[in-house]
């Protein structure tokens, strides 16, 4: 396939949910409503994302096959620095824009169900393609400039959709939290980018990546930009302390938690950190910053989902410590294990959201799913209990194909060179497999319950929705094959693959077997420790927010609220806010308001001094000139009655008199007229024999 062809591809493949945006936004515009809308909308997003994902997964294909493709152009010059747009194919970009499209293919078919009932549905789906595009082009830059254009582009995305329900006061205060969150992070992105602009002179990644290689850049700038740029990835990806917005983010529609939390918005951050990895790995402080905060985040969100009363809020708190997992990976030079990771945790973090939002459709809570309330309702619903349980399974660290678990590679690397970080890893994944298998045991069995058969609402006697379970078991599916590629047959291929073009080598431990059986250990002892533990309870018991609610010890409501961190945003971001807010009050009333009054006035005097010379000098003109253009009318009109006119008359009545004996000869005769004409010839005749002989 000519390069060409490959690069007009990628742009098709990204920006086509933009285009889908964009047509959706139009009929909406033109009045375009009703049924109409919702069929034209619906059919417009599942055609752009079909699109989208049949384009990368050709890609794909053709990065398996060889091709590697970077194009662009220069988008500005300033002096000897040019500022490049470009896109750039190749394996970390092809695997990762493959996982996207799918997703957001398989997400954008379910919402088909879940949002029937929507009044906004157009507006829905408008959002869910603009937030599907924008990820796409993070994915294929090739430029930092671009990347992080379409990187706010996401975080605006996000806030519609997390806020798609706002006349919901929670939705309103989580899509401001996000915003507001990310953007503290994205701050940090912007100034490193900058920063390694003003370095190089460009924004291509790849002529910066060897700019570090070459040590053109080295030393405290080096590790100020890579901090700098952690800022952004950590803050996208919800690592301390960013991770606040995260579990509030639910307040969205389910199909768009699935969204964030598997594919897209979360994995933007680790993706930048994967691409970037060169430079962070060049960097040894920044690379053990990244490592730290990667398995404080884990081990704090592993401990919170324990204590999670909702079955949504687990899963957020699951996404935030699988991505801290990744980080840890990627700080300790793992770009394949980091990387397969992220790919696996996407397939079975969607499909578990999928599952909830199964399970609250046939339940009627408005995405919300109560793990007291419902405390084993989900079991009548077979082929979701059994969705859930495969992707459970995977994240607790189970092998559900012949491949391992894929957090398997991050414990070896681990122990390779870092026993201590090994030994938090084993704690989190404890933690992993006991807080899912809570959730599962609460929602999805009668374990524990007094009275099983009481439990059965009303609402659960209608079936599954076949629309919203396609794409579920389609995500199972797709989990129990791609994740063959983490098994001794395809990991090294894969590794081999995900390497190829980069400018590092990823590393990996050898220690396998060990940490497939320090996994395994840990994932059935949390298993059977989540077992103990909710067959004991007969009664479900709130872990609560307050000392002593529900006899909950202060430890298990801190682990609840997340460990205190909302009071930090609260802190630092609301009160920041209320205080800059109150300083520009100060400002307004101290300073800007008498400017304005000074203002204010000097405008006054300045108006009246141009009404009195509007008055004395300009109305005075116009009035002298209106006079004199009045006379000159007056004297106008006299010349043309007394000159023109007469004298027009005195034409008329002279050619009047000269033609009346003319207008005797009209007789009207024939014969008169012949007459006329015999003597004219005559006459003509003679002069002409006079003419003749005077020549001769």
């Amino acid at each position: 396939m000519p390069d060409e062809l490959i690069t007009s591809l990628i742009l098709l493949t990204a920006t086509s949910p933009l285009i889908g945006w964009g047509l959706i936004g139009l009929a909406a515009l033109w009045d375009f409503n009703g049924p109409a809308l919702r069929r034209y909308s619906s059919l417009v997003a599942v055609a752009a994302s079909l699109f989208s994902a049949t384009g990368a997964v050709i890609l794909l294909f053709a990065t398996i096959g060889g091709k590697r493709v970077q194009a662009g152009f220069v988008w500005a010059v300033f002096g000897e620095r040019q500022v490049e747009l470009s896109v750039r194919l190749d394996p970390l970009s092809a695997s990762l824009g493959a996982l996207v499209g799918i997703i957001a293919l398989l997400v954008t078919i379910y919402s088909l169900g879940y949002m029937r009932e929507e009044v906004r549905y157009a507006r829905y789906f408008a959002y869910l393609s603009f937030f599907s595009g924008a990820m796409l082009v993070v994915v294929y830059s090739g430029s930092l400039l671009l990347l992080y254009i379409a990187w706010e582009l996401v975080g605006l995305a996000s806030y519609l959709l997390i806020g798609y329900y706002w006349e919901r006061p929670e939705a309103g205060r989580a899509a401001t939290k996000a915003f507001l969150v990310t953007r503290i992070g994205d701050t940090g992105l912007m100034l490193g980018i900058a920063a390694l602009f003003l370095q190089t002179g460009t924004f291509d990644i790849q002529s910066n990546l060897a700019a570090v290689a070459s040590g053109q850049i080295n030393g405290l700038s080096l590790t100020v930009i890579a901090l700098l740029l952690f800022a952004g990835a950590a803050g996208k990806s919800a690592q301390l302390p960013f991770q606040v917005w995260l579990p509030d983010a639910m307040a969205g529609p389910t199909p768009v938690s699935a969204l964030i939390h598997s594919a897209t918005m979360v994995a933007a951050g680790v993706y930048l950190v994967a691409r970037m990895l060169p430079l962070f790995m060049a960097s040894g402080v920044a690379a053990g910053v990244v490592v730290v905060i990667g398995i404080l985040t884990t081990l704090l969100a592993s401990s919170a989902a324990l204590f999670q009363p909702e079955l949504k809020q687990v899963l957020a708190y699951s996404t935030i410590s699988q991505l801290g997992e990744m980080m840890v990976a990627l700080g300790l030079g793992g770009l394949y294990p980091g990387f397969l990771h992220l790919v696996i945790q996407g397939l079975f973090k969607a499909a578990l959201f999928l599952c909830a939002g199964m399970l609250a459709h046939a339940l009627g809570t408005a995405g919300r799913v109560s793990l007291e309330t419902y405390r084993g309702a989900g079991r009548f619903l077979p082929l979701t209990r059994l969705a859930f349980l495969v992707a459970a399974l995977a994240l607790a660290g189970l092998p559900v194909t012949l491949a391992p678990s894929s957090r398997d590679p991050i414990l070896s690397l681990a122990l390779a060179g870092q026993p201590m970080v090994a030994v938090l890893l084993v704690l989190a994944d404890f933690l992993t497999a006991a807080y899912i298998t809570r959730a599962f045991l609460l929602v999805f069995t009668a374990t524990g319950l007094e009275n099983p058969a009481s439990r059965l609402p009303q609402s659960m006697k209608v079936r599954e929705n076949r629309v919203m379970l396609g794409p579920v078991l389609g995500l199972v599916g797709l989990l129990v094959t791609v994740g063959l590629i983490g098994s001794p047959l395809l990991g090294e291929p894969f590794k081999a693959f995900i390497e190829s073009g980069t400018l590092t080598s990823s590393e990996t431990g050898s220690n396998e077997a060990l940490a497939f059986g320090l996994s395994l250990l840990a994932a059935l002892s949390g298993i059977g420790a989540a077992y103990f533990n909710v067959a004991r309870q007969p009664t479900f018991a709130s872990p609560g927010l307050r000392k002593g609610q529900g006899g909950s010890s202060t430890l298990k409501a801190l682990a609840a609220s997340g460990f205190g961190f909302d009071w930090f945003y609260r802190l630092i971001v609301v009160r920041g806010a209320l205080r800059v807010m109150k300083g520009s009050n100060w400002i307004e009333v101290r300073v800007i308001n008498p400017a304005g009054d000074k203002l204010a006035g000097l405008q006054l005097v300045l108006a009246r001094s141009a009404g009195w010379f509007d008055r004395q000098v300009l109305d005075a003109l116009g009035d002298r000139l209106a006079f004199i253009t009045l006379r000159l009318s007056d004297r106008q009109a006299q010349f043309d009655e007394r000159v023109v006119d007469r004298t027009a008359e005195g034409v008329a009545r002279s050619i009047g008199r000269s033609s009346r004996p003319l207008a005797r000869l009209q007789t009207g005769q024939i014969g008169n007229y012949l007459l006329v004409l015999f003597v004219w010839g005559l006459l003509a005749l003679g002069a002409g024999l006079v003419l003749g002989f005077l020549r001769v």
